[in-house]
């Protein structure tokens, strides 16, 4: 019943910025609890609970992976308990022209989807290239100013660290076949930093954050007034989130963390040929 978008979406940026330098990602391991604070009446199938596991390693020279595990509960009218699960692993390029997906989705204990994502750009906004296969087999044109979910969430931040309210950009992020998404960013005020109640979150408390309000517009539906899909989230300067909600119209889910880890960054530097 959750959207496979939150597990996509959550390329949460972490490092320092540095003028004219794209921000270097922060290697993480963080575990999300999920439970519902909207649901409309009439609904089919209604969420109950899930839980979100999410991990990011890579740099800016390397590139960068990430890896979601997914799990949720709902009730389905007349049936009984629905669990599904969905299982994402994506790769971006550090020159941030291709990108690849592989994800899979299980609902109670039974495969229904799995697909492969290859996205390629001949260079940056210039029209790209997408091939999906799996379950279903697609090709299209990835538009000239579309970016990837890495890309995008390092943009966020710098803009947010600038002082910047907006930002309007063109997403892919492979997690619903074909559609590319315009989305608006709307960026508050910077919070000081404040003690935080969670033990695991006490790496927090000397960090300053920021909300950031998104809203996903499907790019080929004419640009309509209503969003697909809205998420808002308290970030800090590490990039981790404390606490997020995701909006689908009929029903919004919060998710708040229970576990953060910190990973080693791998490092950048290539080990030089020997002589023969």
């Amino acid at each position: 019943m959750l959207h496979r978008k939150v597990g996509l979406s959550l390329a949460l940026i972490m490092g320092s910025f540095s003028p004219g330098v794209a921000m270097e990602l922060s290697n993480y391991r963080a575990i999300y609890s999920l439970e519902p604070s909207r649901i409309e009446q009439g609904m089919k199938i209604t969420p109950i609970d899930g839980r979100l596991a999410y991990e990011v390693v890579g740099s800016n020279c390397l590139g960068w992976t990430v890896i979601s595990d997914l799990v949720n509960r709902s009730a389905q009218q007349d049936q009984g308990l629905r669990l599904s699960e969905i299982k994402s692993h994506s790769f971006e390029t550090p020159d941030g022209l291709r990108m690849s997906v592989s994800q899979q989705e299980i609902v109670n204990e039974r495969l229904v989807d799995d697909q492969e994502v290859k996205a390629i750009k001949p260079a940056l906004k210039s029209v790209g290239k997408v091939a999906l296969t799996g379950s279903k087999t697609l090709n299209f044109d990835l538009a000239a100013e579309a970016i990837y979910p890495t890309q995008h969430q390092q943009k966020l931040v710098e803009a947010a660290m600038r002082g910047e309210t907006r930002d309007v950009s063109t997403i892919y992020d492979g997690s619903d076949g074909s559609k590319q998404f315009r989305v608006v960013t709307f960026i508050g005020k910077k919070r000081p930093p404040a003690e935080q109640s969670q033990p695991e979150l006490a790496s927090l408390s000397k960090l300053a954050s920021w909300s950031f309000q998104l809203g996903y517009y499907a790019l080929n539906d004419g640009q309509g007034e209503s969003p697909d899909f809205q998420a808002t989230f308290n970030m800090f300067e590490n990039g981790v989130s404390s606490e997020m909600l995701f909006d689908y119209g009929s029903y919004a889910m919060k998710a708040k963390i229970t576990k953060l880890e910190n990973l080693n960054s791998p490092p950048c530097e290539v080990e030089k040929a020997k002589p023969q």
